[in-house]
């Protein structure tokens, strides 16, 4: 992989942290306010896959099988279905809150390229 490429990565994954932030923070304060609408709900539940997708990154090593030539078909699968939650995530953000849908995608996009680039040997 050249630096170009490496410097990409990293940057991608830098937008998708600052997309996490950024939504969760205003979802934070407006939930402060009485006027907490349906677009801000869905917003929620859209960030919240996303995170989701991030815990179960965490969380799959403890689930891995004893055997080394098991985990590569494990890592697979929880790629998968994590992949799943951030598609949902992507698909259900644009329903949201229009201010929240490039951040809300940014994270969804992030979460999968961290899985990717955490999971490869």
């Amino acid at each position: 992989m050249s630096r170009v490429e490496e410097a990409a990565i990293y940057a991608f994954l830098f937008a998708g942290v600052m997309g996490f932030g950024y939504s969760w923070l205003w979802l934070l304060k407006k939930s402060a306010d009485k006027t907490f609408g349906w677009r801000e709900w869905i917003s929620v539940i859209a960030i919240g896959l996303a995170t989701l997708a991030v815990v179960l990154r965490f969380a799959m090593p403890a689930f891995w099988p004893a055997a080394l030539d098991m985990r590569y078909h494990a890592a697979q699968e929880w790629i998968r279905v994590s992949f799943g939650l951030c598609d949902a995530a992507l698909i259900i953000g644009l329903a949201g809150r229009p201010r929240l849908i490039v951040p809300i995608a940014l994270a969804s996009c992030g979460t999968a390229v961290f899985w990717v680039m955490s999971t490869i040997d």
